[in-house]
């Protein structure tokens, strides 16, 4: 007996509710914690972008 759709390993786009609520999940969870940690952006990121051109 052949493996259905149903009963066959789920693909990316089966899997959880498909690819597209993951991309929600994902989307959701990065703005929480942007909110989150909104007020540390400037002081943690910036010297990092700095270290890095400084290099090129």
């Amino acid at each position: 007996m052949e493996p259905s759709a149903t009963t066959a390993r789920p693909g990316p786009d089966r899997a959880g509710g498909g690819r597209r609520a993951a991309e929600l999940r994902v989307t959701d969870a990065g703005r929480q914690m942007l909110r989150e940690t909104d007020h540390t952006v400037g002081s943690v990121e910036a010297p990092l972008l700095d270290g890095l051109t400084a290099e090129e």
